[in-house]
């Protein structure tokens, strides 16, 4: 079992100016397919900064975490933007909302902790509960343990795993590309799709999936 003791410091640097920009990509692609109609679910939130961003944007978001002591420090440093965003206490192989009951659950830097047994026992739990899911993790072209225990899987493997949990890839893309990248032109990493989505799925450290439930 994944050991969550030292997260509560891990996330104690993180903040929503630095997430805002080293995870644009990621909030681009979950506003790509995010509606108003039904709410964002973010498991594993850390330091919530992703959740408060969408919050902000004016998603209606839930931010959780199975961490008590992550779960606090949400509770004491997300403030409550017009009701729209609450944070919960949420178990990732069991979550206890209804089928299709959420538009999108996002998650980042979470699955790769976690065996392959896991990961789908939590990706067919949030196929049965979302319409979308999209999540970023580090990828076979990485090799920093941020954490420790840290599994980098290729795309063929992450793409088994997703279909056999009842999504279906609609999109992967990616970030933490290589310092060589910044050569090309501002306007390539911000034009959408532009050639950002191909530098990041080509080169990138991590991949970005934009799933949709089968069910």
């Amino acid at each position: 079992m994944h050991n969550t003791k030292e997260w509560h410091n891990f996330f104690s640097d993180f903040n929503v100016f630095t997430n805002s920009i080293r995870l644009k990509p990621f909030i681009d692609d979950i506003v790509s397919v995010a509606n108003r109609e039904k709410p964002i679910l973010e498991l594993g939130s850390g330091s919530g900064a992703t959740a408060r961003i969408l919050a902000d944007m004016g998603y209606t978001v839930i931010a959780t975490d199975i961490d008590n002591e992550v779960v606090k420090g949400l509770q004491a440093n997300s403030c409550n933007q017009e009701d729209r965003l609450r944070v919960e206490w949420l178990d990732m192989l069991d979550i206890k909302y209804k089928a299709n009951s959420i538009g999108v659950i996002i998650h980042q830097g979470l699955l790769e902790h976690f065996s392959n047994k896991m990961i789908l026992k939590t990706l067919s739990e949030q196929a049965r509960t979302a319409d979308w899911v999209v999540f970023d993790v580090p990828n076979d072209r990485d090799n920093e343990q941020h954490y420790g225990d840290e599994r980098f899987l290729s795309y063929s493997q992450w793409k088994e795993l997703i279909e056999e949990a009842g999504l279906t890839i609609v999109k992967c893309t990616g970030r933490m590309v290589p310092r060589w990248t910044y050569f090309f032109p501002h306007a390539f990493f911000t034009n959408k799709p532009g050639i950002w989505s191909w530098l990041g799925r080509r080169f990138g450290k991590a991949y970005i999936f934009t799933c949709k439930s089968q069910s």
